[in-house]
């Protein structure tokens, strides 16, 4: 009877865990912990990541020819960025670093970037999971992230504020190496 009881209440204890993390993604979203393949993990550092420290760190080869691991894999960063007219966006979307190094950024021409996306939105464009594709990545993935739009409908203007998890950094798509982040949150920065 004490071992039906211990069962039971222990049961319930992982369901009420289960329930808790399942049904409260915002707390650990908004106290820098992240759930990423049923792990959740809390990678922030005391002290911001900075864009320029993951590009400065010495840069390791990987299997891909012009893809690289950084010492800054895993951490979380949080950058502001204006999306990039000049690049495309393709799966994810290429922001415009903003920052002390880079306050004056002209979105129209090559700039320090980043590139933003998330795994759980790779099958956007396929048509038999998502029939109501129209082929814009960039407003796909910020409706995914709930960002409304101004009063005129855009939003290639506005300035971010993204939360992810650093990936590596890609050497191959433009004349710069860029960060690769798997999206965590965006927002708009007011």
């Amino acid at each position: 009877m004490k071992k039906t009881l211990l069962l039971i209440l222990s049961l319930i204890i992982l369901l009420a865990l289960f329930y808790f993390l399942f049904f409260n993604k915002d707390f650990f979203i908004n106290n820098n912990y992240f759930v990423k393949d049923n792990l959740i993990s809390n990678n922030e550092s005391k002290e911001k990541l900075k864009y320029n420290e993951i590009l400065a760190h010495e840069l390791e080869p990987t299997e891909y020819q012009s893809y690289f691991k950084t010492e800054q894999e895993g951490k979380i960063v949080e950058w502001k960025g204006k999306i990039s007219h000049y690049y495309t966006q393709i799966t994810g979307i290429k922001f415009c670093v903003i920052d002390e190094d880079h306050e004056n950024v002209n979105t129209e021409e090559p700039c320090d970037f980043f590139w933003a996306y998330s795994e759980d939105l790779m099958d956007a464009d396929n048509i038999s999971v998502n029939p109501n594709w129209d082929g814009n990545w960039v407003r796909f993935i910020l409706d995914y992230y709930n960002i409304p739009l101004d009063e005129e409908g855009k939003y290639l203007n506005d300035t971010y504020l993204i939360k992810g998890v650093v990936l590596g950094v890609d050497c191959g798509p433009s004349d710069r190496c860029s960060p690769d982040i798997d999206i965590i949150n965006i927002r708009k920065d007011d």
